[in-house]
């Protein structure tokens, strides 16, 4: 089984907030992955991105 705790090294991407980020999977409709590629086609950010700010958002208004 793989090791969930990988080293940081310089080759890690990092989100706006400064936290690690790994591939994760999701299952989506095709209209959420619809509306998900329209949303980062405005904001000029891949889906990824505006998946962490939805969940960012969201956490801010509980």
């Amino acid at each position: 089984m793989p090791s969930t705790n990988r080293p940081l090294g310089d080759s890690q991407s990092r989100t706006h907030w400064g936290a690690p980020k790994r591939c994760r999977s999701l299952s989506l409709s095709d209209e959420a992955w619809d509306l998900l590629t329209q949303l980062a086609a405005v904001k000029g950010i891949n889906r990824s991105e505006v998946f962490e700010r939805l969940i960012r958002k969201a956490t801010e208004l509980t």
